[in-house]
Order: C-alpha cells, then structure tokens, then sequence
C-alpha cells in the first residue's frame, strides 16, 4: 500500500484565501528499476503545517521524501517545493529550500563527504 500523509491540525476553514504552498506533489509516480515505488500520489503541505507520514516497510515512505528533496526523479507527475521542481535543482539552490534528515544518524555523521 502507498504511503499514508494524515494532516495533524484541521484543515483551514472555506471562507479563508488559500495558503502559500510550501511543497506540493501531484499524481506522483517513481519507478526504481522494475518496482513501482509510488503511484498517483498527491499531497499539499502549508507553511506551518505539520504531517505525519505513515505506512508499512517498503510502502513509499522513503521514496517520496526522496523525490521532495529532488535524489529521485519523478517517472510521471509533478513536484514542487516552492517556486522549484527538486530533481530539476541545483543542489547549492536547493539546499535553501529544503533538507532531509536520514533516519540513520551515521548517514551524516560518518560520511566521507
């Protein structure tokens, strides 16, 4: 099953304009070798917001995080973070806009570069 985003605080009321989206990923697809890691998926997060991302091993969870900070490319629809499209990025730019943090601390703290 594909990843779960459930949205911690309740969604904005009808009569209010709409937030600036802070990273927007829309019928999002990536294929790594001959695995379909994520199909149609969509998700909008606002400033401020903050979600919980859940699923079982090996459900996306990584690969969409991945495609958000631009280390993997889209197989078909679209991510923005911003004003920018990740995968498309210069990493010097990028790095402004975004960040992930691995869940294994050794990944950063013991890297050669």
């Amino acid at each position: 099953p594909a990843p779960t985003a459930r949205r911690l605080f309740p969604r904005r009321k009808p009569d209010t304009p709409a937030p600036v989206r802070v990273a927007e990923v829309r019928s999002l697809a990536v294929r790594r070798d001959r695995v379909q890691a994520l199909r149609g998926v969509d998700l909008t997060v606002a400033p401020g917001e903050t979600i919980a991302l859940m699923g079982r091993n090996g459900a996306g969870k990584s690969t969409l995080l991945s495609a958000l900070v631009g280390l993997v490319a889209p197989s078909s629809g679209s991510v923005r973070t911003g004003d920018a499209v990740p995968h498309r990025t210069r990493p010097r730019d990028l790095v402004r806009r975004v960040g992930l943090v691995p869940q294994e601390p050794r990944d950063l703290l013991y890297a050669d570069t």
